[in-house]
């Protein structure tokens, strides 16, 4: 079954697929995987980001926080990256 992958910090949508001014980019790396990346991260990308993956047999979701220490120098980039074993609302 197809899943749709998408990303939130603190609950709205961000990344490729959400209107976000953050300047957060996601990517889709084959049928069952996304990578969230932030090019010049800065504090204000500081927070909980959650990966909900949802198909026909049901949904699931997993969350780390992301913590910056100082300010971006121009070719700083965060990559978050969450997953788990097996399939969505299956065994």
């Amino acid at each position: 079954m197809p899943l749709t992958i998408r990303w939130s910090l603190h609950g709205h949508g961000v990344g490729s697929d959400a209107d976000s001014t953050l300047g957060i980019e996601t990517s889709q790396a084959g049928p069952r995987a996304n990578f969230l990346s932030i090019p010049s991260v800065g504090h204000r990308h500081s927070g909980v980001y959650t990966c909900t993956a949802s198909n026909n047999a049901g949904t699931s979701s997993w969350s780390t926080e992301l913590k910056v220490n100082g300010e971006a120098d121009g070719s700083s980039v965060a990559n978050v990256a969450l997953g788990t074993k097996g399939s969505v609302g299956g065994a």
